[in-house]
């Protein structure tokens, strides 16, 4: 399919904005590391988890799932629990609405 989309529209840009390829965005990758079935190194980017950079105290990092920051007793594998960017996006876009809809009542 990506290489059928790169060949009918070669410049396409939502193709990068869409599919992260470890090809290209994840230099150390290791194949198989998580024992993935049909593994393809592709995976789309407009409904993926979002991870968070942890520092222990004795300074190791790790990544871990940012519904663990909201919820931390929770199972930290992020396949049973995440958060996704297009929810960050709406709650965003909601948020920056209703600030400016109290600032015009304000003002008026």
């Amino acid at each position: 399919m990506i290489n059928d989309w790169q060949t009918a529209e070669p410049a396409d840009l939502r193709r990068k904005a869409s599919v992260f390829d470890v090809a290209d965005e994840a230099p150390n990758y290791v194949w198989g590391a998580d024992k993935q079935y049909n593994e393809t190194g592709l995976w789309q980017k407009k409904y993926c988890a979002i991870n968070v950079k942890v520092t222990d105290a004795s300074g190791n990092v790790s990544y871990e799932n940012y519904s663990r920051k909201l919820y931390p007793g929770i199972d930290p594998d992020y396949q049973l629990n995440n958060i996704q960017g297009h929810c960050c996006a709406a709650f965003c876009r909601y948020s920056a609405d209703v600030q400016r809809a109290y600032a015009y009542r304000r003002r008026h």
